[in-house]
């Protein structure tokens, strides 16, 4: 956990900062719409949308000029998206072995606590899996198919929607993972309430206080 703490947790936001600055300048100055780009696509998106280029805003790396040379200066903004999406899975490799690597190690700690750390780390595995199908996987395709001059057309769609979805399916990964939280959603989702029962028990001397929560129909 060193990298985490201070002054090696200074690293992160400066990765973070340096990754968007390089991001802006790709888009800004290398993925921008221009007459040459929109002659390219304006056939596209009239034949597959049904909308002249002046209905639509846009950001995408030109490979390929009109006359067929290849336009070298695009393959920043193709590359800076690469860069991005090989930090971001490169994260989450790093923290889900880290992750695996210190749960062998723990030796002390109770039972649930270690039901628990497994429950998360299936969770992340699945999170790790999810963005690769919903967003790594659909941008790869946006920017080679252009590469070798392959029009996606209604498929396009399609992959859009898979990168919209990334955002809804996460949070859902932890609702079914975790027990605690799946049990909660069900007992929701079947109208029930949990009623809390609250008793002391000493043991060896020690006294503790227990909350027991059982299921009560609305």
């Amino acid at each position: 956990m060193y990298l985490f703490s201070y002054p090696h947790a200074l690293i992160w936001p400066n990765i973070c900062l340096i990754l968007t600055i390089l991001w802006c300048l790709a888009t800004q100055y290398t993925a921008q719409s221009s007459a040459e780009c929109d002659e390219i696509i304006a056939p596209a998106m009239k034949n597959f949308y049904n909308f002249s280029i002046d209905q639509i805003i846009y950001h995408g790396a030109n490979y390929y000029r009109l006359d067929g040379s290849f336009y070298f200066a695009n393959m920043i903004y193709a590359i800076s998206v690469n860069i991005l999406s090989s930090w971001c899975f490169c994260t989450i490799i790093f923290c889900g072995f880290s992750t695996y690597r210190k749960m062998r190690k723990l030796t002390h700690a109770s039972q649930k606590t270690l039901d628990l750390q497994k429950q998360l780390f299936k969770a992340l595995v699945v999170q790790t899996i999810v963005p690769m199908a919903t967003m790594f996987f659909p941008v790869s395709i946006f920017l080679i198919g252009p590469f070798f001059k392959i029009t996606l057309g209604p498929v396009e769609v399609l992959l859009a929607t898979f990168i919209t979805t990334y955002p809804l399916i996460d949070p859902l990964i932890v609702l079914y993972f975790v027990k605690d939280y799946r049990v909660l959603m069900l007992q929701f989702l079947k109208c029930e309430k949990m009623v809390a029962k609250k008793y002391t028990s000493t043991v060896s001397g020690v006294t503790a206080t227990v909350i027991s929560m059982n299921n009560s129909r609305l």
